[in-house]
């Protein structure tokens, strides 16, 4: 029997955004922040302790859709093996009934993150059986390189292949790779190169594939290797309906109840007389939905290519597109968040 994808069913009540203050105690652990969807939950970054936090604090692990990570250090993947090595007991059965894994059933997991992502997971995937998780791991990339890279730990494909639908047909401005589209969100990916490192989006996008030379004497060995890029995400979520209105569904000659239902989740229905009557006829306009910016710079070195992202210039100089910003999560360190500049930058939000 094939498995529903968690988010396949478009109706959608409630949706927020919620911080996991995993890191509130230590200055190396970064906090995470959690896209609540009433069948769906999309988490950025899993420090050191996330595993602990959620026993403690009776967060429920069972519904995450996907794992989307702005670096790969252990501030902000630290968590990430605790966390698959207890979805993996819950999906194979080590865990039953109620609590922290009710509901686990290896549906699959999604795993986004910098170009890097793959070797971290292939290094803790000796012990953490993924296969119970058909955990999928996709690297994001900028527009330059391709955009997402997709791959998979168990089986092909990606997030969009189970999504049961998506919101592609959304107008929008922006260029950045689509990494997520359900008919939840869409959920772009902004990719971030560290300054004075000499490297070019294509250069960091070959992953030091290209052949070296020798180290020359006195040469440090992490002069040569690629440095660490890392990831901001842009949420749009979808149109939020507008309310029904059963009167003039009535004036129409739609009889109550199912076929109200079925207006109400956006599906046309057929009237007594025999007409067919569309939602838009019976419903309030949609109001377009909110943009939910998930942003970290890990240091000073990555604050140029953030604020120099078109995708941020286009959704702050648009009245229209800046109207619909409802949330700015800001995940950089302490140092970054105190310092001037980007204190002055982020003031523009």
């Amino acid at each position: 029997m094939t498995a529903t994808p968690k988010d396949a069913n478009p109706a959608n009540t409630s949706c927020h955004v919620q911080l996991l203050g995993v890191g509130s105690d230590t200055t190396c652990t970064a906090a995470s922040a959690l896209l609540f969807f009433d069948r769906a939950r999309y988490l950025f970054n899993v420090g050191e302790g996330f595993q602990r936090f959620c026993v403690q604090h009776r967060v429920k692990m069972s519904k995450i859709s996907g794992v989307l990570l702005t670096r790969l250090g252990p501030e902000a993947a630290g968590g990430l093996p605790g966390m698959l090595l207890t979805l993996a007991d819950g999906a194979g059965g080590a865990a039953s009934g109620g609590g922290l894994l009710a509901g686990v059933e290896g549906v699959g997991l999604d795993l986004y993150g910098p170009p890097g992502l793959r070797n971290l997971v292939g290094a803790f995937k000796t012990f953490v059986n993924v296969g119970e998780l058909g955990l999928q791991v996709h690297e994001t990339r900028d527009e330059e390189s391709g955009g997402l890279e997709g791959g998979a730990e168990a089986g092909e494909g990606g997030s969009k292949a189970r999504s049961g639908g998506s919101m592609t047909g959304d107008s929008h401005p922006f260029t950045a790779p689509l990494v997520v589209d359900t008919p939840l969100v869409a959920i772009h990916a902004l990719t971030l190169h560290p300054s004075g490192s000499g490297a070019e989006p294509e250069a960091a996008a070959e992953g030091g594939s290209r052949k070296r030379g020798r180290l020359t004497e006195g040469e440090p060995v992490a002069s040569r290797a690629s440095p660490a890029l890392a990831s901001a995400y842009l949420c749009r979520l979808a149109d939020v309906p507008g309310r029904f209105l059963p009167q003039k569904a009535a004036s129409l000659g739609v009889p109550r109840g199912k076929a109200y239902g079925q207006l109400v989740r956006g599906e046309s229905v057929t009237a007594a007389n025999g007409q067919t009557v569309t939602p838009a006829e019976v419903c309030e306009p949609s109001t377009p939905g909110p943009v939910v910016l998930v942003m970290d710079c890990p240091s000073m070195a990555y604050f140029q290519s953030l604020r120099a992202q078109p995708d941020l210039e286009r959704c702050l100089g648009d009245p229209a597109w800046a109207a619909r910003l409802a949330c700015v999560v800001h995940l950089a360190p302490k140092e970054v968040v105190e310092d001037e500049r980007y204190a002055s930058w982020a003031s523009g939000f």
